[in-house]
């Protein structure tokens, strides 16, 4: 009887908890924007995270549907970028929405992923932007600079010989930049891979 009376609060408590589990939005897991709600005029957008922090997202239809996003601060000397767009166009468009939030200039460029939807644009940032970029992302930039270059016989964009190579988060290789920020990659993750053979 014990057991019984014991089992009924718990089987009561269970089903209690699971009904409003039972009603939540069903979470689309997808790149696609489209699948998760939003539509073609949601972009480009730019959003405010929290104080001086910014994403900036526009969509790119083709074979494949996503969206490229990008992330921003506001410092007291200038504006920090992670990643720019896949095209010129597209990333003057990120530099446009820059401006919009702020008058600094644009000081540093974080390249965190070295394809081709994150570096394409890079030729819109404006001169005299500081590059920070891990060893292996630059050697895949290189890679894509020089076959473009064979291929159109003309010369593509390439990294800045002041391009700041930043290889682990140890002392003497970490980024310190404007207010004490410091930018270096933690891990591997998405990108920076190493190049292939």
């Amino acid at each position: 009887m014990l057991r019984r009376s014991i089992s009924l609060p718990i089987l009561t408590f269970a089903l209690a908890a699971a009904v409003p589990l039972a009603h939540q939005p069903v979470v689309v897991r997808t790149a696609d924007p489209i699948a998760r709600g939003l539509q073609l005029t949601d972009f480009p957008r730019t959003i405010k995270v929290t104080d001086n922090v910014y994403t900036y997202e526009d969509f790119h239809a083709g074979p494949e549907r996503f969206t490229t996003t990008n992330m921003f601060v506001v410092t007291g000397a200038g504006v920090i970028v992670a990643d720019g767009q896949g095209t010129p166009a597209q990333t003057k468009g990120l530099v446009d929405a820059i401006k919009n939030v702020t008058r600094k200039p644009i000081t540093t460029v974080v390249i965190a992923s070295d394809h081709g939807d994150h570096t394409g644009g890079n030729v819109s940032f404006p001169p005299g932007v500081h590059y920070i970029i891990h060893p292996h992302s630059k050697a895949m930039l290189d890679q894509s600079a020089e076959a473009a270059a064979k291929a159109s016989r003309e010369h593509g964009w390439t990294l800045p010989s002041s391009t700041r190579i930043t290889r682990r988060w140890k002392r003497g290789n970490i980024a310190r930049l404007n207010e004490g920020s410091i930018v270096g990659p933690l891990r591997r993750g998405h990108t920076g891979s190493p190049p292939p053979p």
